[in-house]
């Protein structure tokens, strides 16, 4: 996936990370008041962490 993300142009490219967990902090880093939050991806790619966590913070979709 990295070759993928690699290969985009600068301007297509947003954040690339080797684990849900270092993915977790780019989210939360970057969350304000009022934003929506579409997590999809597959429980082996532990996107399950990424929604606990979001739901953790009081946020409800």
């Amino acid at each position: 996936m990295r070759d993928m993300f690699d290969a985009l142009p600068d301007a297509k490219q947003a954040y690339w990370t080797e684990t849900s967990e270092e993915l977790l902090s780019v989210i939360i880093s970057h969350l304000q008041h009022g934003d929506v939050v579409l997590v999809k991806g597959s429980l082996g790619a532990r996107m399950g962490l990424i929604v606990d966590e979001l739901l953790a913070l009081g946020v409800e979709g």
